[in-house]
């Protein structure tokens, strides 16, 4: 399986943090396109990263993903909630997600307004938050989960 770990505030909505959660304005169905375009170009699953997973289902999430242009059936699930970590640490919450399901992933890429994710750099578009996910991020996107790389337990 193909994976997209996927941040909303800063990819999916523009200027970061979501301050007013309204089903009209809440993110941008255009940035919601593009992410939908790399999971549907490269057959991948989309497990959610973004702090949105801990006040909200996961059918919650899918459900307001499809109302702003996702496909339903991508969402395969979340990251865990590790209390010990912190927000700019999602890298171990996604590195923790990949080595409970190593054996099903064969490639990965971690869609993210945060800068760094330690190890998995490798497999990260950052996304500027001011604009969300650009063409361009969909393309690097695109070549990471592409390039055919087997998730090493080394780097989860």
């Amino acid at each position: 399986m193909r994976v997209i770990f996927l941040d909303f505030d800063g990819v999916m909505n523009k200027g970061g943090a979501t301050v007013k959660f309204q089903w009209d304005d809440v993110l941008d169905s255009v940035l919601v396109k593009r992410v939908n375009k790399v999971a549907v170009e490269t057959d991948a699953k989309i497990v959610i990263c973004s702090a949105w997973r801990l006040a909200n289902s996961r059918l919650w999430l899918e459900d307001i993903l499809v109302k702003f242009g996702m496909n339903r059936g991508l969402v395969h699930g979340v990251t865990p909630n590790l209390p010990y970590t912190k927000w700019k640490e999602r890298w171990i919450e996604v590195g923790t997600w990949l080595m409970d399901n190593k054996d099903k992933v064969e490639d990965f890429v971690i869609l993210d307004d945060i800068s760094d994710f330690g190890p998995l750099n490798p497999h990260h578009v950052w996304c500027n938050p001011r604009y969300g996910i650009s063409e361009k991020n969909v393309k690097e996107a695109v070549a990471i989960l592409n390039q055919g790389w087997m998730v090493d337990s080394k780097v989860a």
